[in-house]
């Protein structure tokens, strides 16, 4: 679960970098576009009322031939519109060669500069009273160079301005490189954080079943190396402790069992006194409690390949094992099972184990009287009942924890179910319990189809 209050690295770099790229791009675009490229066009314009600077440009392009000193103008449709759209416009161009042109009233205030405008390149002019306005360029023609005076020509607007080729590619330049800073660097950060999710699912999937996972060192940002490799140091280490801890129980569990053997042998062969049957009893649970804690660790510590296992040999040889003492409690210890194999993966001792303790459960818990079930079912299920009464709904789960009683009074280590919760774990399968149809408790085991290879179950 992400702590909402936690930063996000990935929105950090991201944030942090857009920022930075459209400075930059604002940089560009005020101290190397606007300067160099609008600026100049936009002061070339002048004001509001300065005329449009490419009419010389059009009127360049209809310059067909000189005749008689004349430069002769070919008729188009974008000079006549000029003309109609403008009517006060007039021009008076003169080429290299000394051929004139004249359209329009040309004032008089203009004279004093076209006997000189052949010296003339650029010029820009409007009068004091802004009643008059004309400008010289200097147009490539079919006749040559031509350097044109236009007054009172069209205006210049703001979508003029905005035809500019010039500013259209400056400003789709900015736009675009705006455009990809915003959707490339969010990708570009998510990408090379990858890395970081992947060290996250693999730490996610690190637990005490599969101890000696370590997290990735490959693909790893090189700023998080140390930390990665400093968290494996730390893993490994408590691998080893770990491993320490569980041969050490293994190893105490088996020795313990030596003595409390020799105990109750030694009180089997001795004489009668008033404590010796409760003693009996107490160094049986002893006895069970060891052997439980032994298989406890042997689960953890062992590892091997499962084997294919007929369940109908299993629960055979458990029934015919617990009759005598399930009889001597005064319970008939039933077998229920087909003819054809039914055929799980796992580990034979193991699950000789589990189902032991369903049926040492069922006789501890079953009143001392009643039929205990053993069913094999041929949708590799293994089922005891017994007609006692029953496990409240509540409890259910509570039972198959580690020292879980139903029954603080009993006898019981409360290990039997939990290590049978264990076994069913580790083959890939589950244990459930519910209601007999006599009222009592039904556990059952299920396997699943096939088993991969998992911590074996065999002998220490």
């Amino acid at each position: 679960m992400i702590d909402r209050k936690s930063p996000s690295l990935g929105r950090k770099l991201t944030g942090k970098m857009i920022v930075v790229q459209l400075f930059s791009l604002a940089l560009f675009f005020g101290l190397g576009v606007f300067p160099l490229v609008i600026y100049p066009i936009v002061s070339q314009a002048g004001s509001a009322r300065a005329i449009d600077p490419s009419v010389s440009s059009t009127l360049a392009a209809s310059f067909a031939q000189v005749q008689d000193g004349e430069i002769v103008i070919r008729p188009s449709p974008e000079v006549r519109d000029l003309f109609v759209n403008n009517p006060d416009m007039y021009v008076y161009a003169v080429s290299d060669s000394g051929a004139t042109l004249t359209l329009g009233a040309v004032p008089a205030s203009a004279e004093p500069l076209i006997a000189n405008l052949s010296q003339v390149t650029i010029l820009d002019l409007r009068t004091k009273d802004a009643s008059g306005r004309f400008f010289v360029r200097t147009e490539n023609s079919s006749v040559g160079p031509v350097h044109v005076l236009i007054g009172n020509g069209p205006t210049v607007s703001v979508v003029g301005l905005l035809r500019n080729a010039t500013i259209l590619l400056a400003f789709s330049i900015w736009l675009v490189l705006t455009l990809v800073t915003v959707i490339a660097i969010p990708l570009i950060v998510r990408r090379e954080l990858r890395g970081v999710k992947l060290l996250a699912e693999d730490a996610s999937q690190i637990n005490y079943e599969n101890r000696g996972d370590r997290l990735r060192e490959t693909g790893v940002p090189s700023e998080l190396l140390p930390l990665v490799k400093a968290v494996n140091a730390t893993l490994a280490r408590l691998d080893m402790s770990y491993a320490g801890r569980q041969k050490f129980l293994a190893a105490a569990a088996h020795e313990v069992r030596t003595p409390i053997a020799i105990l109750q042998m030694r009180l089997e062969n001795s004489d009668v006194f008033p404590e010796r049957q409760n003693l009996l009893l107490d160094v049986a649970r002893l006895a069970t409690l060891a052997e439980q804690l032994l298989e406890v660790q042997r689960l953890g510590i062992v590892k091997g390949v499962l084997a294919p296992l007929d369940l109908r040999e299993i629960a055979e040889l458990v029934v015919e094992e617990m009759a005598p003492l399930a009889l001597k409690s005064g319970y008939d210890l039933g077998l229920d099972m087909g003819d054809a194999p039914v055929t799980v993966t796992g580990d034979n001792r193991s699950l000789h184990h589990a189902l032991a303790n369903l049926v040492q459960n069922a006789i501890a818990h079953s009143g001392g009287a009643g039929t205990i079930l053993v069913r094999v079912g041929t949708d590799r299920t293994i089922s005891v009942t017994d007609e006692g009464e029953g496990i409240p709904a509540e409890a259910r789960e509570r039972i198959f924890g580690p020292f879980e009683r139903l029954h603080r009074a009993g006898r019981g280590t409360g290990l039997g179910l939990n290590l049978v919760y264990s076994i069913m774990h580790y083959h890939g399968g589950s244990v459930v319990v519910s209601d007999s149809d006599s009222g009592g408790a039904k556990f059952v085991l299920r396997f699943p189809e096939q088993v991969q290879e998992w911590p074996s179950l065999s002998s220490l």
